[in-house]
């Protein structure tokens, strides 16, 4: 194995074939991605970790307790920042704080994908996160007629499960972003992460402590996008203007 130790994180990477080349440069990645989510959401609940090459038809990546599995398709030619800082989102939202049961996986998903969403615009600003925002929401409203809170009603792996849980919860986290402000977002996911921390959790969990840190009664909101169908709504606004010299119209 390769050790990479990168912001006080020591990442032990069991790579291999072409692969091993990355490894140096997925451990200063990993050590980036964990110090900055320690900074959103505390410590991680381990001070190491350890990623492990799988095969090439398993998925793309699952995490456990200090451990990521990564598919050499996943893993790439570079460094995959997307993958990687969802599956490492995964130490807080499932190993710390766990859904109390499958009608709350977003709380694991939604959250995780949320947190790499974070991490794409805190390094590459604001425009790329809102790029993969529309992404995510087109993502999101290809099974909009399951509630969020009906997740338990899915097959493991399945599209619909990560098109509910993943996508649509990180859509409606960024809702409530918007809602909170985000400030009282931000102390919302700590406080989340602190008060749960080793423990399970729920949706109603959840919703308690945005209402308090927001100061705002919330139950509207998660009625409206958590336990019911609603979906977003895009709106598209354009111009048509002539080009000039016969060129035609943009």
């Amino acid at each position: 194995p390769d050790q990479v130790t990168s912001e006080g994180i020591t990442t032990t990477l069991y790579f291999r074939g072409d692969e091993k080349e990355q490894a140096n440069a997925y451990g200063e990645a990993t050590g980036a991605i964990i110090k900055y989510f320690s900074t959103l959401f505390d410590l991680p609940p381990s001070a190491s970790l350890t990623i492990v090459e799988t095969e090439e038809h398993a998925p793309n990546g699952y995490a456990g307790p200090g451990i990521l599995f990564l598919s050499p398709r996943g893993i790439g030619n570079k460094v995959n920042q997307r993958l990687l800082a969802q599956q490492i989102a995964h130490q807080w939202w499932r190993v710390l704080v766990s859904p109390a049961s499958r009608r709350h996986l977003w709380l694991d998903n939604g959250l995780a994908n949320y947190a790499r969403l974070l991490y794409l615009e805190q390094s590459s600003g604001a425009a790329a996160l809102e790029a993969e925002i529309q992404e995510t929401g087109v993502e999101a409203l290809t099974h909009d007629e399951i509630r969020l809170i009906e997740s338990d009603t899915l097959p493991d792996y399945s599209p619909e499960l990560t098109a509910v849980v993943s996508s649509k919860g990180a859509i409606v986290l960024h809702m409530l972003r918007y809602v909170l402000g985000d400030d009282a977002f931000l102390r919302t996911l700590k406080q989340f992460a602190q008060q749960f921390a080793w423990k399970s959790a729920t949706t109603d969990d959840f919703r308690k402590i945005a209402s308090e840190v927001g100061q705002n009664d919330l139950d509207f909101f998660f009625l409206q996008w958590v336990e019911s169908t609603g979906a977003s709504e895009f709106k598209l606004e354009y111009t048509i203007f002539r080009l000039g010299d016969g060129k035609g119209f943009r």
